[in-house]
């Protein structure tokens, strides 16, 4: 019977997340976001493609060039940071639906943006840190393997630290996108408290916290199957038709990937972000507001536990 509560439970918080979710304001907010970012590593990335070409050693080829990779890495984290700072206004957007308060414009949310600043892009970008670092970790581990004969025994040695950097990566990544704008766009918290609040929660029922989260990113796949689909079915018949025209091997992709000059290669690779925005906006408002709801109901699990255990 417990067994059987618990799923019931976990069932009932993701049938209310998708139905805060479904909610026009916090769409538009996540669309905004995803654009964001997307516009932002675009940016950043053609910056280093146009670094590249004036770099000191043209004979290098444009991807060993450091600027290429400079850039990028900064773009990503800007994007990184704008889509969390989005996700925390629809959460934002999500908890006043909840309350009651039905008329959330975008003055509300520019004050909560403005308010929360710190909290908002702070914490963020050290989750961003984390996941960077864990990727240099890893590629260093990978130029490991390619030593010559002691390259894959060493691999098979450093298996299980591989498999560790990598969990913490995907973690920090998540808690950056998920679980911390869940916490400030439903709490007006500060940093540290935020931080307070996540480890009192992790350290309450970790399997259970990782049965909830699962449960979500489970969910958050199955909405966003079908949008994959129809996505993937009018690329499928743009690409046919453009076969047809243009010819054999001719695609979309292709084709965005053709344009040059720092303008046009932006706009176009851009624009494929906002179809994508599209796409996404729900499954990544369903996984915010589903973390604000497993948090609130853990929190509601401890202060219970802990009026018992007064009483």
């Amino acid at each position: 019977m417990r067994i059987e509560h618990a799923f019931q439970e976990e069932r009932d918080i993701l049938a209310h997340a998708l139905h805060v979710s479904l909610n026009w304001r916090g769409y538009i907010y996540q669309v905004v976001g995803f654009v964001g970012a997307v516009l932002l590593f675009n940016l950043f990335q053609e910056i280093g493609v146009a670094a590249g070409l004036t770099y000191d050693q043209p004979n290098i080829p444009m991807m060993k060039n450091p600027w290429y990779y400079i850039f990028t890495v900064l773009g990503a984290g800007l994007g990184y940071c704008w889509l969390s700072a989005a996700n925390s206004a629809v959460v934002k957007i999500a908890d006043e639906r909840m309350l009651g308060h039905l008329g959330v414009g975008h003055v509300l949310v520019q004050r909560f943006l403005t308010k929360s600043a710190v909290a908002v892009v702070l914490l963020p970008a050290v989750c961003y840190g984390i996941a960077l670092t864990a990727t240099l970790l890893l590629c260093i581990f990978g130029a490991v393997g390619e030593v010559e004969h002691a390259g894959n025994f060493l691999l098979a040695v450093l298996i299980l630290p591989i498999f560790l950097i990598a969990l913490a990566g995907f973690v920090a990544t998540y808690v950056g996108l998920f679980v911390l704008p869940a916490l400030t766009g439903g709490e007006s918290t500060s940093p540290r408290e935020t931080v307070s609040e996540i480890l009192s929660v992790a350290r309450w029922s970790p399997h259970r916290m990782l049965l909830r989260h699962a449960s979500a990113i489970l969910g958050s796949l199955v909405i966003a199957a079908p949008f994959c689909f129809v996505a993937q079915g009018a690329l499928f018949l743009i690409d046919w038709a453009m076969a047809q025209v243009v010819g054999p091997g001719a695609s979309l992709l292709g084709y965005v990937q053709s344009f040059e000059g720092f303008l046009p290669s932006l706009l176009a690779n851009s624009a494929l972000g906002i179809v994508a925005a599209f796409v996404f906006a729900l499954p990544i408002s369903f996984l915010s507001t589903a973390s604000l709801l497993i948090h609130r109901a853990a929190q509601e699990t401890i202060d219970e536990s802990r009026e018992a255990y007064l009483e």
